[in-house]
């Protein structure tokens, strides 16, 4: 448990961090936004190559079974089922990403000035919210 002294020093170290904080703000966010973006860019693109990824085991899949199917005879029922299900697990998967796709680039591209005026708001909004409660507690506990 924090003593007196250390509680009023650890508020006042947090106050200053708040006050910084909003001070630096409007400065950095769009800066911030743009690491944002380019955070965004990054993921989308390591869903596009995991995308590209089962597409080419769908067409492998697919090449496979259509070899199983044309055989007359020995046409093994293992390999087919294995293949099938592969195939339909890909397939899921992949319009699952292609959602997930469309909601990141939706997500790219509303980050323009109003996004980030209003998420820098909100931002500042709560830091000064809780550089208040800040001040109140330590009022208390002086």
């Amino acid at each position: 448990m924090l003593n007196q002294k250390d509680r009023v020093r650890f508020l006042k170290r947090e106050i200053q961090k708040m006050e910084r904080l909003i001070e630096i703000l409007p400065k950095s966010y769009p800066y911030k936004a743009e690491l944002k973006r380019e955070g965004l860019r990054s993921i989308k693109e390591g869903i596009r190559q995991q995308y590209d990824r089962y597409m080419e085991e769908i067409d492998a899949a697919r090449t496979r079974l259509n070899l199983e199917y044309e055989k007359k005879e020995d046409k093994d029922q293992k390999v087919i089922e294995v293949l099938v299900k592969l195939r339909n697990r890909r397939e899921e998967e992949t319009k699952q990403m292609l959602e997930q796709l469309k909601g990141l680039e939706g997500q790219i591209e509303d980050m323009n000035e109003e996004w980030i005026m209003k998420a820098m708001n909100n931002q500042l909004e709560s830091a000064r919210a809780y550089l208040q409660l800040i001040r109140n507690y330590l009022k208390r506990v002086k």
